[in-house]
């Protein structure tokens, strides 16, 4: 409201977005730019969503999801049985009751609900944040039930946690600071760190994953959230996981990182790893995933098969406190 008493006022303004339905909402024109280079200009009622998209990332829309046929299934690596975590009102965690679920080798599963669904709760009770009060937990075929973070890391588990900033990177440190906290012991010699081998395995790591940085001495907290999401999966990849738990993995980034970062969950995949995503966007679920579980008051209430879900069908699931289908 305040852009649009501005303008009627005779103000211009330029506003600087990657979120399409605030500018189909407010502008009268949009520029696109990518890697600093002038894109292409449209007046607004003239664009579509799809055409905006491709040119912000560069490549045709059916990109952003590089995995229309989902993927090839192993074996059994992550299997969760009546898996139940008390709840806690002073820390808003919501309590989870007798959650089963499994991830095979190269599969994909996502999970849906509401906020408070437990989503976040599960993946952080899988990273030995929390104590399970009941349920059994097998990883690559043997008992899983890790007491701490560590413990879940040396098992071969990542989490991609919710809020990049506060959870994930120390910001006013480096990016190489950053993508080697978690690999650190793999460049001990000696009881000292062998700089020349971890910045080696980190400039690797950085290159591949494409984090647009001057450096590796370059201050985190001053790149994009694409960038700083890069960096948090860079510090990941480095400790070679099984299974990588992510957490809403674009959130707050433009929509060519989210292509970068959907084509890098396809190729884990890929390789035989095993991927546990938590997404509020439903097109993301339905697009990455081979199955879909959906969350509700820390019950799984529905469990959906590749092609099988729709948004319709997730959301009412997500509001419904018994189990409606399997």
């Amino acid at each position: 409201q305040v852009i649009r008493d501005l303008t009627g006022r005779g103000v211009a303004v330029v506003y600087i977005s990657h979120r399409l339905e605030e500018l189909e909402e407010i502008a009268d024109r949009v520029v696109v730019l990518r890697d600093g280079a002038h894109i292409g200009e449209r007046p607004m009622r003239e664009a579509t969503r799809d055409e905006l998209i491709q040119m912000m990332v560069g490549r045709p829309l059916g990109e952003l999801f590089p995995r229309a046929d989902g993927g090839h299934e192993g074996e059994v690596l992550l299997k969760v049985g009546n898996l139940s975590v008390p709840g806690d009102s002073e820390a808003s965690r919501t309590a989870l009751r007798e959650i089963s679920v499994q991830v095979r080798r190269g599969e994909i599963v996502g999970l849906a609900g509401l906020m408070g669904a437990g989503r976040s709760e599960l993946l952080e009770t899988l990273f030995g944040v929390h104590r399970p009060a009941a349920g059994e937990v097998t990883l690559n075929g043997r008992p899983y039930r890790p007491r701490n973070p560590g413990q879940a890391i040396r098992r071969g588990v990542a989490l991609v946690a919710e809020d990049r900033k506060a959870q994930s990177l120390v910001l006013g440190n480096t990016v190489g600071f950053n993508a080697s906290l978690s690999s650190l012991g793999r460049y001990l010699r000696f009881w000292t760190v062998d700089r020349k081998k971890e910045n080696a395995a980190v400039a690797r790591e950085v290159a591949e994953l494409r984090v647009k940085t001057p450096g590796l001495r370059f201050t985190v907290g001053n790149l994009s959230g694409g960038n700083q999401q890069k960096v948090v999966l860079a510090k990941w990849l480095l400790t070679s996981p099984d299974l990588i738990l992510m957490d809403e993995p674009t959130r707050g980034i433009d929509v060519g990182a989210k292509a970068e970062i959907h084509a890098l969950m396809a190729q884990l995949a890929a390789s035989g790893k095993g991927v546990l995503v938590a997404s509020s966007e439903l097109p993301e679920l339905l697009a990455m995933c081979d199955r879909i579980l959906v969350l509700c008051e820390g019950r799984v209430t529905a469990e959906f098969a590749r092609g099988a879900a729709s948004q319709e069908a997730i959301l009412e699931a997500a509001m419904a406190r018994q189990q409606v289908i399997r």
